[in-house]
């Protein structure tokens, strides 16, 4: 498998968290609301423009784009 960036994923596409990078702060954050190594994530929307839509542990999330890239991905 390719390990990508989440905002690289077109909508549709399913993938599994590989690695999240960042400050202990957003390591907090992102852990805090379902982003942890290992979960599946589903792109709902990932426009160029905006924050991206997913879904994960039951539940939509819209994510800063800045903040998505900080997220690892290995598509399924």
């Amino acid at each position: 498998m390719k390990t990508k960036k989440l905002t690289q994923l077109a909508s549709g596409t399913s993938s599994r968290i590989a690695q999240i990078r960042g400050g202990h702060r957003f390591l907090s954050r992102a852990t805090s609301i379902g982003f942890t190594v290992g979960t599946k994530v589903l792109v709902l929307q990932n426009y160029r423009s905006l924050p991206l839509l997913v879904y994960l542990r039951n539940t939509q999330v819209a994510i800063d784009r800045n903040e998505a890239e900080k997220i690892d991905v290995d598509e399924l």
